[in-house]
């Protein structure tokens, strides 16, 4: 009886251990270059600057899809920005914000059914994302365009895998992603990180679409 336990004990053991590993399992971070394609924002949504391209350990710029599936985009501190117009309003929550703004960015997704290297070809899948800014003054400042940052009205981010070394991140058409929320809609935030706690100030819902390819580097 004992060696019946002892062994029933060591097969749910060698059974359970895969399955706890799995939801953990890491893959290798993917290097990528970005392009933004400009026209998709030509009023209202997020563009490129002037250099075009963004290649990841190239003038600053990291950008790649990270060992848990997400995908991670920064322009560095060599000079490369991108632009957030906001010149499109849905809903104003609070007056203040410019037109637009061409600053130093970072761009992640969040909320990831399944990583993007595991994504087969031809296929899709809805994520959230922000762009945010920081302003490194003494406050911490950071605003944020966010979509599907926990907003239900707001737009999700389509992530279709093109092939083995593209994806292609849009924001609509909504109805593929089972969504109601106009296509690019997304929040726009601001928050204190420094200093005294104040409540985050939101300046409300413009429309903000955008369209990115990522394609693997080589």
């Amino acid at each position: 009886m004992k060696i019946y336990r002892y062994v029933l004990f060591v097969l749910t053991i060698c059974i359970l251990l895969p399955l706890a590993a799995y939801p953990h399992r890491r893959e290798l971070r993917v290097p990528l270059n970005v392009v933004i394609d400009n026209v998709v924002a030509q009023v209202g949504g997020i563009r490129s600057d002037v250099l075009g391209v963004y290649t990841d350990g190239v003038g600053g710029v990291s950008a790649g899809i990270d060992e848990y599936g997400w995908f991670g985009f920064n322009t560095g501190a060599l000079g490369r920005t991108v632009t957030a117009d906001y010149s499109v309003v849905n809903v104003l929550n609070n007056t203040g914000l410019p037109v637009s703004e061409t600053l130093r960015g970072s761009f992640v997704t969040f909320v990831t059914p399944t990583k993007f290297q595991d994504m087969t070809n031809e296929s899709f899948q809805c994520v959230g994302a922000a762009l945010t800014f920081s302003y490194n003054d003494t406050a911490g400042t950071q605003r944020s365009s966010g979509y599907r940052r926990g907003d239900s009205d707001t737009a999700w981010v389509k992530v279709y895998r093109q092939d083995v070394n593209t994806w292609i991140l849009t924001t609509g058409p909504q109805s593929d992603c089972s969504g109601t929320s106009t296509d690019g809609l997304a929040r726009v935030r601001e928050r204190k990180t420094k200093g005294k706690t104040t409540p985050e100030l939101v300046y409300g819902t413009y429309i903000m679409p955008f369209k990115m390819t990522l394609t693997r580097k080589p």
